[in-house]
């Protein structure tokens, strides 16, 4: 076999490594091996999807098992087991491994974002910047330094930092002191009555935090919408309440249900729908990307019957 590659191997390489069948792949190189295919790719910065070999549920593990082939700088065949105790399926399976990594990579970067905030100032915690840092850890804890996603979470949080920093020196700007007329309003005022939204146009010439700081000595930290969460540590930050699910009247809705009605029913998001609806537990027709559920199908399920 050779070692040596040419132009025309190359450009053959570049048009098909990704998407070519393997075994097609090496009638088009002939003399080339899969390592030296592999380990070319990689010199030309060349990516390949893994490929599904199979899939089956272990007895003796109690867990699903999946084989593919990974082309990560060597062709390899990897096998990953998802435990599967109580008869998870595979996509339930995965997803519970998942939650598990991610709640263990929150965990240890954790004293990561309170080193950070102690070091860009106490005061500076927001619940965007949190989001921001911690989406950060999940989505590069993987990965090497030096990649450019890491540069552009990194770009983003400084720019959260910055933007944060600009609406504390705006804030610090606005009036601080509160006449009287404000100050009955303050005490009188049943804020549980009130939305936040409300809330903030009785005080207009005063920002969110000098407004939640006066409530939150008046331990009025509940209102109509919402409440005040204040740690020790971080900056006072607005919770509201989600919109409440709407309620459905089964004999409404027609005989053949859409996914946007189970999702409804369920209160499930979009993606968990369809991730149902590849192996529904009820009665369901798929004519292309269309597809329809039997209402009395579903409701037996969903009734337990």
């Amino acid at each position: 076999m050779s070692n040596k590659w040419n132009k025309k191997e190359d450009e053959i390489l570049r048009g098909n490594f990704s998407s070519a069948n393997w075994e097609d792949l090496l009638e088009m190189l002939p003399g080339k091996g899969e390592g030296k295919i592999t380990g070319r790719a990689v010199k030309l910065g060349l990516k390949r999807e893994s490929e599904l070999i199979a899939e089956y549920y272990d007895d003796e593990k109690d867990a699903w098992v999946v084989t593919y082939v990974n082309y990560n700088k060597v062709k390899s065949t990897v096998s990953t087991s998802y435990p599967a105790k109580g008869g998870l399926s595979l996509i339930e399976a995965k997803e519970r491994v998942s939650r598990n990594i991610g709640k263990a990579i929150i965990d240890i970067s954790k004293p990561k974002y309170q080193e950070l905030i102690e070091k860009i100032g106490i005061g500076l915690h927001t619940k965007e910047l949190e989001s921001i840092f911690y989406r950060m850890q999940l989505e590069t804890f993987f990965i090497n330094e030096d990649d450019p996603k890491v540069e552009e979470y990194k770009e983003l949080l400084i720019r959260e930092i910055n933007k944060t920093i600009d609406q504390k020196k705006k804030g610090q700007t606005m009036k601080s002191d509160w006449n009287k007329e404000e100050l009955k309003l303050l005490v009188e005022t049943d804020f549980t009555k009130k939305t936040w939204e409300e809330i903030k146009e009785m005080f207009p010439d005063k920002n969110n935090i000098l407004i939640i700081q006066q409530l939150h000595e008046l331990d009025q930290t509940k209102f109509k919408n919402g409440s005040i969460y204040w740690k020790e540590g971080n900056s006072p930050a607005i919770i509201k309440e989600k919109p409440k699910i709407k309620s459905i009247n089964k004999d409404e809705l027609p005989d053949a249900l859409s996914p946007k009605h189970i999702q409804e029913v369920l209160g499930i998001s979009r993606r968990k729908t369809y991730e149902m609806l590849e192996d529904p537990p009820f009665h369901a027709l798929k004519l292309g990307r269309l597809i329809k559920i039997s209402k009395k199908s579903f409701f037996k399920w969903f009734d337990g019957e």
